[in-house]
Order: C-alpha cells, then sequence, then structure tokens
C-alpha cells in the first residue's frame, strides 16, 4: 500500500479515480496517511485543492522544487506557477502527437 511519504509536496501526480481521471495535478498538503490535497491551477485552485486519497493517483518522478519551496516559504502558491508547472511537465514529457488525446486539465462542462 502506498503512502504518503511517498508523495512530497510539490510533486505532479496523475489522477487515475473519479471525474478527474486522467489529468495532472500538483500534490499541494498532506493530510494524512491516507489522504492529499491536489491543484490543478484551472479548475481545482490553491484556494479550494482537492482532496484525494493516495490510492487514487499515480505519482511522476518530476517534484516542481519552485512549487514546494514556494508552499514551504510562504504557505501559498498562485494557480498560474501550479499551470505553468504541469504544462512544462507535459512539454518535456509527451510528444504533440501524443498530446492530442490528453485531458491534462480534465475536461467540464461547457468548455
Amino acid at each position: 500500500m502506498r503512502r504518503t511519504d511517498e508523495l512530497v509536496i510539490g510533486q505532479i501526480v496523475r489522477v487515475t479515480r473519479g471525474r478527474d481521471s486522467d489529468t495532472f495535478a500538483v500534490v499541494v498538503d498532506k493530510v494524512d496517511d491516507r489522504y492529499i490535497l491536489i491543484a490543478d491551477g484551472k479548475y481545482r485552485r490553491f484556494e479550494k485543492p482537492k482532496r484525494k486519497n493516495i490510492l487514487h493517483v499515480e505519482p511522476t518522478d518530476t517534484v516542481a522544487h519552485e512549487i514546494s519551496s514556494s508552499i514551504a516559504e510562504s504557505g501559498r502558491i498562485s494557480n498560474a506557477k501550479i499551470r505553468y508547472a504541469i504544462e512544462s511537465f507535459l512539454k518535456n514529457n509527451f510528444t504533440e502527437e501524443q498530446l492530442k488525446g490528453e485531458r491534462a486539465f480534465g475536461k467540464r462542462r461547457n468548455d
């Protein structure tokens, strides 16, 4: 069983369950051994992050250090920096063809 100590603040994760499955987000806080708070900067903002079971996310090897250091220093991060970190991760790890079918920030009604 995965534990929250395997996930660090600022780490980019892929959501595998729920309505926002197959999207990417950033870990912004740890609640306890079982839950984390994630935000994508667009639909899930830092001000109102999503509480997610750690079994419902797939961690990546990428940690956005500018996000983790900003949260450690001030306890906040701008949503633009979260979006930039996710977009940079996608550009560095996927080709344009792979990204065509990718739902990086999810898909909502009236998008």
